[in-house]
C-alpha cells in the first residue's frame, strides 16, 4: 500500500471516528436534556408532585410502584409523549410529594389521583400504573368508569393481597432493602440499587434521576431513602389489605407481564439459583393463577407478554414492544354499538356508590344533558320536577346539604329486557340539619337512552309516627 493510500485510509477512519463520537455526544444530551415540565398541586393534605412530558393526544397518566420516582418514566415518556398528552405524579411521600398526614390506604391514593385530574381539567384520562400502581388504577376505574378511558397494567397484574406476594417478600425481605453499608454514600448505595434492581441494564442518565429523586443525602454524605422505612412500610400493608374486585372493572385493560420477575447480574451463579427457585416455586405458578383469574373475571382484558427484562428492568430492555403493544391498544376503538350501550344492574350499582360518596361530578356522568329528576316530596302529583343536568345536579346538591350523611343501603336492581328501564329498590338513612333521624324505605324508577340515565323518577315510603 503506498503512503498516499495509507494517509488517505486514516484519514477516513478518522472522519468515521469523529462522526460516530458527534452522534452519539448529540445523542447523549439529548438523553440529558428535561423533556418534562415540573408543577405541584396543592391539596388539603398533600402537595403532589408531577412531571408533564405534553403531547396533543389523549391524556395518559403514569403512576410509579413503591420507592421509586415519576423520572423512572423519562425514555418511556419521551416516545409516548408522541402520540398522548402524558403526564406522570410522584405518590404522597414518595419523591417530591408530601403529605401533613399517615394516610397512605388505597382510598387516599385514589382521592391523589383525582385531585391530579380535577386541578388539570382533565374530565377522562387512561391510566397506566407500574407494580403496585395497579392498585391506584382498578380502584379509580371502579370508581370513577365515567372518567376512566383505559387501564395499562405495567408488570402491575398481581393482586397483593394474595398469599403468594407474602411468600415473595419472606423471601427476599432482607436482600430488598439497602443496610448500613449501602447507605453511607451515594455511590455506595448506587452499586447496591445498581446491583439489585437494575444488574441487566447499563446505569443511563433516567436511573441516575430517579435514584437521586428517591434519596436525600445527609450532611455526613450518608443516604436516607425516600420514601422512608416507616412510609415505605405502612404503604407497603396498605397496599397488602387491597383486594381487587377486577369483576367491577368495565373499561379495557392490556396486561403487560415478563417472564421474570427478578434477575441476577452476569456470572452471580448464586443468586441466579436463588432467583430461579423463586421463579419456580412462587413467582411463575402466581403468574399464570392471576392471568387466568383476570381472563375469567375482566371484561375486556388482552394479555401480553414481553421480551426481555424483569419486574422493573423491561421498561429499558423491551420499550420497544411496550410502546408498540400501548399504542396498538389505545388505537383500538371500544365499542359503542347498542349493546355496548345498554346499562346494566351493575351501572345502578356504580350510580348508588357515587350518590353514597356524594360525588356530584360521578354521578352527573351517568345522566343524559336532557336528563329529569322526580323529587319523592313537592306541590304536584309527581312530586318536583328538574329537567336538565343543571337543575337535576343542584336538586342533588341540596339533597346532599339537607341530609349530610345520607346513604343509600340494602340496595337490589332490575334492568327491562330491552334495557330501556330500571328500577333500584333502597334504604335510605341519615340525619338532617336540623337533626331529624331519617330513615325510609324506596325506589328509583330509571329510564335509559344510548346508556345514559334522561329519568329518575324517586318514591319514598310515607312513614308515618306511631302512637302510643
Amino acid at each position: 500500500m503506498t503512503q498516499e493510500k495509507i494517509k488517505a485510509l486514516a484519514i477516513l477512519l478518522c472522519v468515521c471516528f469523529l462522526s460516530v463520537s458527534c452522534r452519539q455526544t448529540l445523542k447523549q444530551n439529548k438523553l440529558n436534556e428535561e423533556t418534562y415540565t415540573e408543577h405541584f398541586i396543592q391539596g388539603q393534605n398533600v402537595n403532589l408532585h408531577y412531571l408533564d412530558w405534553g403531547g396533543a393526544g389523549d391524556p395518559l397518566i403514569l403512576i410509579h410502584g413503591l420507592g421509586d420516582s415519576p423520572f423512572l418514566f423519562e425514555e418511556l415518556a419521551d416516545t409516548l409523549k408522541e402520540h398522548f398528552r402524558v403526564i406522570a405524579y410522584s405518590k404522597r411521600g414518595h419523591c417530591k410529594s408530601e403529605t401533613s398526614d399517615s394516610n397512605y390506604d388505597n382510598s387516599t391514593l385514589v382521592s391523589d389521583l383525582k385531585l391530579l385530574l380535577d386541578s388539570l381539567q382533565i374530565p377522562k384520562a387512561s391510566l397506566l400504573g407500574w407494580s403496585m400502581g395497579g392498585n391506584e388504577i382498578t380502584e379509580f376505574a371502579i370508581q370513577y368508569p365515567e372518567r376512566t378511558n383505559k387501564l395499562i397494567y405495567l408488570e402491575a397484574g398481581y393482586d397483593l393481597s394474595e398469599e403468594p406476594f407474602k411468600a415473595l417478600l419472606h423471601s427476599i425481605s432482607k436482600s430488598a432493602f439497602a443496610d448500613s453499608s449501602d447507605l453511607a454514600s451515594l455511590d455506595a448505595y448506587r452499586k447496591w440499587y445498581h446491583g439489585f434492581w437494575f444488574p441487566d441494564v447499563e446505569w443511563n442518565s433516567t436511573l441516575e434521576k430517579n435514584l437521586q429523586a428517591s434519596i436525600h443525602i445527609n450532611p455526613d454524605s450518608s443516604i436516607r431513602a425516600i420514601p422512608n422505612d416507616e412510609v415505605s412500610r405502612v404503604t407497603l400493608q396498605s397496599a397488602m389489605s387491597y383486594h381487587r374486585n377486577y369483576a367491577k372493572v368495565i373499561v379495557p385493560a392490556l396486561m403487560l407481564y415478563t417472564n421474570s420477575f427478578f434477575l441476577a447480574a452476569k456470572n452471580d451463579s448464586l443468586t441466579t439459583a436463588i432467583y430461579d427457585n423463586l421463579e419456580k416455586e412462587i413467582i411463575n405458578p402466581w403468574r399464570i393463577s392471576s392471568m387466568n383469574r383476570i381472563k375469567n373475571e375482566m371484561k375486556n382484558a388482552t394479555i401480553k407478554i414481553m421480551p426481555k427484562g424483569s419486574h422493573v428492568s423491561f421498561i429499558f430492555l423491551s420499550k420497544d414492544e411496550i410502546v408498540k403493544s400501548i399504542i396498538n391498544f389505545m388505537s383500538e376503538q371500544v365499542q359503542t354499538n347498542a349493546l355496548d350501550m345498554k346499562v346494566t344492574t351493575e351501572t345502578l350499582k356504580q350510580i348508588i356508590e357515587a350518590f353514597n360518596r356524594h360525588d356530584l361530578d360521578a354521578i352527573m356522568e351517568f345522566f343524559s344533558d336532557d336528563c329529569s329528576f322526580d323529587f319523592p316530596k313537592g306541590p304536584e302529583s309527581f312530586g318536583q320536577r328538574f329537567i336538565g343536568k343543571a337543575q337535576v345536579r343542584e336538586a342533588l346538591a341540596g339533597r346532599f346539604k339537607g341530609i349530610p350523611d345520607v346513604h343509600y343501603g340494602e340496595d337490589r336492581h332490575w334492568i327491562s329486557a330491552e334495557g330501556d328501564r330500571g328500577v333500584s329498590e333502597w334504604t335510605l338513612t341519615g340525619t338532617t340539619t336540623s337533626e331529624v333521624i331519617v330513615k325510609v324505605r324506596g325506589c328509583d324508577l330509571w329510564e335509559f337512552r344510548n346508556g345514559k340515565v334522561t329519568r329518575k323518577n324517586s318514591y319514598w315510603k310515607i312513614v308515618e309516627p306511631t302512637t302510643k
